[in-house]
């Protein structure tokens, strides 16, 4: 039987883990095309006002995410790019509100067996010695000492 339920990311990777299977395809939003720019603009501006919302009206609903969970383990067979954007998201409020060791627990349930290179990332940007100090950007990031530069080809 299929469950069906709303729940906010945070709160659902609290209660399970999410790996994201070997089967899926690579993470598109960092893509620099056109078309993919605009789509992540839209998409951005979407999530922002939903983190700045005021009233319950102003959530934003991400479509279905499905697929098997097993062993407390969800691996999404639709939704790998919203799951990661919403991890990435996580991440830099974390970060960004100096909350990361508080976070790391619940974040590091986030899992990609896509990529060893994705993975040992996902982990490296979860150590939180590691998050900038100054301004959280790319820049500050790429510029890290414990950034590798053959991530810059990871898609």
């Amino acid at each position: 039987m299929t469950k069906f339920k709303t729940t906010t990311f945070y709160k659902w990777l609290k209660e399970t883990a999410i790996e994201i299977p070997m089967l899926q395809r690579d993470y598109a939003q960092g893509r620099d095309d056109s078309k993919t720019k605009e789509l992540r603009k839209n998409f951005v501006s979407d999530l922002l006002k939903a983190i700045k919302r005021e009233t319950e009206d102003e959530k934003r609903h991400l479509d279905f995410i499905y697929g098997p969970e097993s062993d407390g383990t969800f691996q999404p067979l639709d939704g790998q790019q919203r799951l990661t954007t919403l991890f990435l998201i996580h991440w830099y409020l974390a970060a960004k509100a100096g909350r990361l060791p508080e976070a790391k627990e619940v974040l590091e349930k986030f899992r990609y067996k896509v990529r060893v290179s994705t993975q040992e990332f996902i982990t490296a940007l979860l150590i939180p010695d590691n998050a900038p100090c100054k301004e959280l950007s790319k820049k500050n990031l790429t510029d890290a000492k414990w950034y590798f530069s053959s991530w810059d080809y990871d898609p």
